[in-house]
């Protein structure tokens, strides 16, 4: 396994800037035919500061891969929580949805596994999540 620089497609954004105490939604889309995403390595999808409250996750596939792909969004790239386990790849618009909730004391990235090399696909991660101010 591999651990893969921050993926930098079509509305795939890494939010830098710390925004306190306000729910935020980011989304990424990915296109496997522009990059392909090689089994089991690790990518970084969206940065979130120490201190964050990750609200939810959904994959929403647009384009299918094939018959028995799935890939798994983690809440960081050492895998600790599955946000969304076994995503089937081949039900085209099926969204995966995480809607727990689980507090982070520690900086970090969304992060994608895939199960399998995916090289046709396309699909959108979309996470809420907000960070919160530790001082008055």
């Amino acid at each position: 396994m591999a651990v893969q620089t921050t993926l930098l497609q079509s509305g795939n954004r890494e939010v830098s800037r710390k925004i306190l105490d306000q729910i935020m939604t980011v989304t990424a889309f990915i296109d496997t035919t522009v990059n392909a995403l090689t089994a089991l390595d690790v990518y970084r999808l969206f940065y979130y500061a120490a201190n964050t409250y990750i609200k939810s996750c959904v994959v929403i596939v647009q384009t299918v891969e094939g018959t028995g792909d799935t890939m798994d969004v983690y809440d960081d790239e050492s895998l600790t929580t599955a946000l969304v386990t076994n995503n089937d790849m081949n039900s085209a618009v099926a969204g995966t949805k995480y809607e727990t909730g689980f507090f982070k004391t520690s900086a970090g990235y969304i992060s994608l596994r895939p199960d399998q090399a995916l090289t046709v696909c396309k699909f959108w991660v979309i996470a809420e999540y907000i960070t919160v101010k530790t001082t008055d």
